[in-house]
């Protein structure tokens, strides 16, 4: 019995299976080797370093020849600075102080003569120590406040007179008051009253005395 009698011929490029398989096979062929292209082929990550040069280039000066060194000026010396002399103070003339001449004496002022009248005291005296008490001369009396008179009001006020040898009020003190209209009617009144002065024995003298004021509409 023959067996590779039995076995189909697949080894002919005619049929269409031998066909299918070398096209597959070249297919997977070219596929590889595109794939090996490409690994081979691709760019490097890491950057090659880069080298900067830098240029650095020195001059040196030649030295001066003969020539020149005589015509280069010479640099001027500056002089020494001028040594100072002390300072000479003037002598101060000496001025010779001026003596106090003697005033002569001023004639003395003519006196004048003090006047005759009789020098008051000076401490009014009071009423007990009097021989004769002051009166009065010249009385004014106090005028009523127009205001209070039409309002109806009554006061009382109680005063303390000094009066000079003379006679003439010096001083007028409000012991009780009434308010201002009814003291200053009765300021005014007595700083215009005369009186005859008080006494002891036959001299005038200073004296202090009480003086009341009633206001009554009676």
């Amino acid at each position: 019995m023959q067996i590779g009698s039995r076995i189909p011929a697949y080894s002919s490029l005619d049929s269409p299976v031998a066909r299918h398989i070398a096209i597959s096979v070249f297919l997977a062929l070219l596929l590889h080797a595109i794939v090996l292209l490409a690994f081979y082929m691709r760019p490097s990550n890491t950057a090659p370093a880069t080298r900067t040069t830098l240029d650095i280039s020195f001059e040196v000066s030649q030295p001066d020849s003969p020539a020149q060194a005589e015509k280069r000026p010479t640099p001027p010396q500056t002089p020494p600075p001028p040594e100072e002399s002390p300072a000479v103070t003037p002598p101060v003339p000496q001025v010779a102080e001026a003596q106090p001449q003697a005033t002569p004496p001023q004639p003395a002022p003519p006196s004048v003569a003090a006047p005759n009248n009789p020098p008051p005291d000076e401490e009014a005296q009071p009423l007990f120590r009097l021989t004769r008490i002051p009166s009065f001369k010249k009385r004014l009396e106090a005028a009523y406040p127009a205001s209070e008179r039409r309002a109806g009001i009554q006061a009382y006020v109680l005063t303390e007179v000094t009066i000079d040898v003379q006679g003439n009020v010096v001083d007028v003190r409000i012991l009780t008051s009434a308010g201002s209209a009814f003291d200053t009617a009765v300021m005014d009144a007595l700083k215009k009253s005369v009186f005859s002065p008080g006494y002891i024995g036959d001299k005038a003298v200073r004296v202090r005395v009480q003086i009341p004021y009633r206001f009554s509409l009676n």
